[in-house]
């Protein structure tokens, strides 16, 4: 039996909504069918991107591939047959051995072996979407899932612990310090022991939360639906800052030399960590889904908007380096971009997704995935 599921109040989300109507109607069919008991047929997924030394993952629509690299070949495809709709971003982690984890919109998560696609094991307990990517400390994979609980699992997929919250979990759950934050449509940010699932505190921040917090030492920053991004405190949850007040925020923030976050507007922020102060801005061609994504070596931020385009910016003023769009890339580009052996990866929101290998420095393209097997 499942828990729940409480339904969550639409009037608080709409009365912050941001200018594009269509999001806010989104989220409002999403809860009525969650607390209708039908979320399996409406819920968000878009392609997500992984890697290790040797391979790319790819989910979307209903395939898992895996590519190489250098070429862009397909290595294995998952399913070989059969549709289902996978609707959490694919995640490695090397725990048992290593392998890839994804979930899909029925509410099984999958673990594929890395080399060949097979399925290792399956999570079965969810007759909910598994939204939210998968996360890990040194021997316990964490998964959140729409029904509102969070599955503690051993490397096999034993249930080593659940934790439920009062509202849908959309977002992954980082781990820090011994603590696991799980972030909840409820409202509520909640922090856990990591080992068993204890309850240590929880935070209201009046305002849905569909993405996960960046955790660091000094502070957790968390995104949310309307309310912008607050800053709280690790050990106490206690409100440190709030920024961009009015802002919907649909993906964790990015930390680099600042903390950076785009809104639904199409406003990208570089805040200061310590106090939420705005240190630049720029307004770019759409809304930004994704988080971004920084070079630590070139300092360059890469972010990709509903716009279609995917920007290059300095990362200490906003500049634009170069830009690149593509009208056949239909204006979905909802994954952030991945940077691995000198070439920066750009998924393409079609059905199935293409892959793109671009030049970091230049945007040039050095080989595509058309997506088609």
């Amino acid at each position: 039996m499942h828990p729940r599921i409480r339904s969550l109040p639409l009037r608080t989300l709409v009365s912050r909504g941001p200018s594009v109507r269509g999001w806010v109607l989104f989220l409002g069919l999403f809860l009525v069918g969650v607390a209708a008991g039908c979320a399996t047929r409406v819920a968000p997924g878009w392609p997500g991107i992984a890697q290790d030394e040797e391979r790319l993952y790819v989910s979307g629509d209903s395939t898992v591939v895996a590519l190489d690299p250098e070429t862009g070949q397909a290595l294995w495809t998952f399913p070989e047959e059969g549709k289902p709709l996978f609707t959490a971003p694919a995640r490695v982690v090397p725990l048992g051995g290593g392998q890839v984890l994804v979930g899909d919109q029925q509410g099984t998560l999958y673990s594929l072996d890395p080399a060949t696609g097979q399925v290792r094991w399956t999570l079965e307990n969810s007759e909910h979407p598994f939204i939210a990517g998968v996360t890990y400390n040194e021997d316990t994979l964490f998964a959140p899932n729409s029904n509102g609980t969070l599955y503690a699992l051993t490397p096999d997929g034993q249930v080593r612990w659940t934790f439920t919250a009062g509202g849908p979990l959309w977002a992954d759950a980082p781990v820090a310090q011994g603590r696991l934050y799980a972030a909840s449509m409820d409202h509520y940010l909640y922090a856990l022991e990591a080992a068993t699932g204890r309850l240590v505190w929880k935070q209201n921040l009046n305002a849905a939360i569909g993405a996960g917090p960046l955790a660091t030492e000094d502070a957790l920053f968390v995104p949310t639906y309307g309310a912008g991004l607050y800053a709280l405190a690790p050990d106490t949850g206690d409100i440190l800052w709030q920024a961009a007040q009015e802002a919907w925020l649909w993906h964790t923030p990015t930390q680099g030399e600042a903390v950076y976050v785009g809104t639904m507007d199409g406003l990208l922020l570089a805040l200061n960590p310590r106090t939420g102060e705005t240190l630049w801005e720029k307004t770019l061609d759409g809304a930004i889904v994704a988080r971004s994504t920084w070079d630590r070596d070139t300092n360059t931020l890469y972010v990709v908007t509903e716009g279609g385009t995917l920007w290059a910016l300095k990362a200490d003023s906003g500049d634009v380096q170069w830009s690149k769009q593509d009208e056949a890339w239909e204006k979905k580009l909802y994954t952030a971009p991945a940077l691995g052996q000198g070439r920066l990866y750009l998924v393409i929101h079609t059905s199935p997704p293409q892959v793109l290998a671009l030049n970091p420095e230049t945007g040039q393209v050095m080989w595509t995935y058309s997506g088609k097997k």
